[in-house]
């Protein structure tokens, strides 16, 4: 019997707009998110895109939660994901936010004092 491998899962959305320290974020299947400003690599501008993958990994920093939206856990903060594809409740994923005009991929568990990023990439 074949298992299917999941590389990795490629979600993405636009900044709808910002409320305090929350990021209103519409999915790309329409459906709408609050997201802590901290998760993200940088303050985020409206209307700009981006896109989060999750990579599943033993020790990874994100820990997928059960219930309704699904959710993933990370030191930054909560990430509440549209209702399709779910990622599996109990397993850990590697985290990357990526805007559409950068490159490489910023972790939201790798955040420094002093506002300086981790540009590392999985």
């Amino acid at each position: 019997m074949l298992k299917t491998l999941l590389l990795f899962l490629q979600l993405s959305g636009t900044v709808d707009r910002i409320e305090d320290d929350w990021v209103i974020v519409e999915w790309k299947d329409g459906s709408f998110s609050d997201i802590p400003v901290s998760v993200f690599p940088r303050v985020p501008k409206e209307g700009e895109r981006f896109s989060i993958r999750l990579k599943p990994a033993h020790s990874g920093p994100g820990l997928a939660l059960p219930g309704q939206p699904p959710r993933i856990s990370t030191s930054a903060g909560l990430i509440d994901l549209p209702p399709s594809p779910k990622p599996k409740p109990g397993h850990r994923y590697h985290i990357c936010i990526r805007f559409s005009e950068e490159t490489g991929c910023r972790f939201p568990h790798h955040h420094r004092p002093g506002g300086q990023q981790n540009d590392q990439k999985p």
